[in-house]
């Protein structure tokens, strides 16, 4: 006799739950920030993307970082260590690289000396990185010593150093 009282409530709760899906009630936002559209080609020959080129300018200038504006709540402030020839700017992170957890973006730019790099800083406690990172990091080696217009000799690697993991790109001249 009552049998539509079922199919009612689960009509009610069906639809209170897509209303609160729609005014973003109830959705958790992503733990991380999806970087792979900013690091695009950065593996392959240190390319650098847009984004990328004004997040590394603002860096480098010392001007506020230019954030994704779909991320900025991803980024933290960020820290600055001068040393006698350079100046090392990091940018802390909650964000993803091809599926890995990174921590920090981060800047070395010279002080009017040719000293130039940007780094992606992985968070520990990531075995596979190596696995993936290696060989990109020998195969964008190798594209850039055969490349006849890399005149500086701009070089990339991955591993950890100073106790951090990362893949970084020198430009330094």
């Amino acid at each position: 006799m009552f049998e539509w009282i079922g199919e009612a409530g689960s009509f009610v709760k069906g639809a209170a739950v897509a209303a609160l899906g729609a005014v973003g009630i109830g959705e958790e936002p992503p733990a991380y920030y999806p970087l792979d559209g900013m690091l695009a080609g950065f593996e392959t020959a240190c390319a650098i993307s847009p984004d990328l080129e004004s997040l590394w300018a603002s860096m480098a200038h010392g001007e506020t970082p230019v954030l994704p504006a779909d991320g900025a709540e991803y980024f933290d402030a960020a820290e600055v260590r001068i040393a006698e020839d350079y100046r090392e700017i990091r940018l802390p992170v909650r964000g993803l690289w091809k599926d890995y957890a990174v921590n920090a973006l981060t800047v070395v730019a010279g002080n009017d000396n040719g000293i130039s790099s940007f780094s992606v800083h992985f968070a520990p406690g990531q075995p596979a990185l190596a696995a993936t990172f290696g060989p990109l990091a020998e195969a964008s080696s190798a594209a850039m010593a055969a490349d006849p217009d890399n005149l500086v000799a701009f070089t990339t690697d991955f591993g950890t150093f100073n106790g951090i993991t990362q893949y970084y790109c020198d430009f330094s001249t």
